[in-house]
């Protein structure tokens, strides 16, 4: 399967389509100090970015899950917080010139379905996106199937090699697999030099 290709693309979001380290990092510190952990460091920070919020949970020994995970959603929809969310420069040249393409287009990610589109919307990019799969709406989390596959669904799609799911972590590349996509793994900075799958190093690579 040549890297363009494809007949319909899903996307991870975080580090993906958006570079949200900026904007996610008082997140989790905010998170965390309402349960009473105080000092995580930025590199711990940036590993829970690619797991589902019960990675960092259980990994930190939060008590009270509930509280933690209400307040990590809470800061998430912080204005202050939205506004440090940037778009990477080749996001929206290659969503635009596939979705002129009519190539059906969908996001596959471990944040909130309210928290993502009121970033789409701030960037004017909502109408590029058919569908959201997202953790409020799927129960197993990457790297199972059921996110890929939720979105398949709502798209009226089925699993096919011929459909990728791109994205910044390894979880989000045996995501796609596991779902019979072709995944692809979005590797900006060479982090995986010794991955053997599909790799790009920008975007651009998609359609240019």
């Amino acid at each position: 399967m040549n890297i363009k290709s494809f007949d319909a693309y899903l996307f991870d979001f975080d580090g993906t389509l958006f570079d949200t380290r900026e904007s996610l990092l008082p997140v989790w510190k905010y998170g965390f100090e309402k349960v009473g952990i105080c000092g995580v460091s930025e590199e711990l920070c940036e590993e829970f970015m690619h797991f589902p919020l019960s990675y960092a949970a259980e990994k930190m020994g939060v008590k009270d899950v509930s509280a933690f995970f209400d307040a990590i959603c809470e800061a998430l929809n912080f204005p202050e917080n939205i506004a440090l969310m940037k778009l990477f420069p080749d996001t929206i040249a290659v969503v635009s010139t596939l979705f002129n393409r009519g190539k059906p287009l969908g996001i596959v990610s471990s944040n909130t379905s309210s928290h993502i589109q009121k970033a789409l919307a701030s960037k004017g990019v909502e109408s590029y996106f058919s569908v959201l799969s997202c953790s409020d709406q799927y129960s197993m989390p990457k790297p199972n199937a059921e996110p890929c596959l939720f979105a398949l669904r709502k798209m009226n799609l089925i699993p096919s090699k011929s459909i990728c799911y791109v994205g910044d972590s390894l979880q989000d590349v045996a995501c796609g697999e596991a779902a019979g996509l072709t995944g692809i793994l979005l590797d900006r900075n060479a982090q995986h030099p010794d991955f053997n799958g599909k790799r790009i190093a920008s975007l651009y690579e998609l359609v240019f």
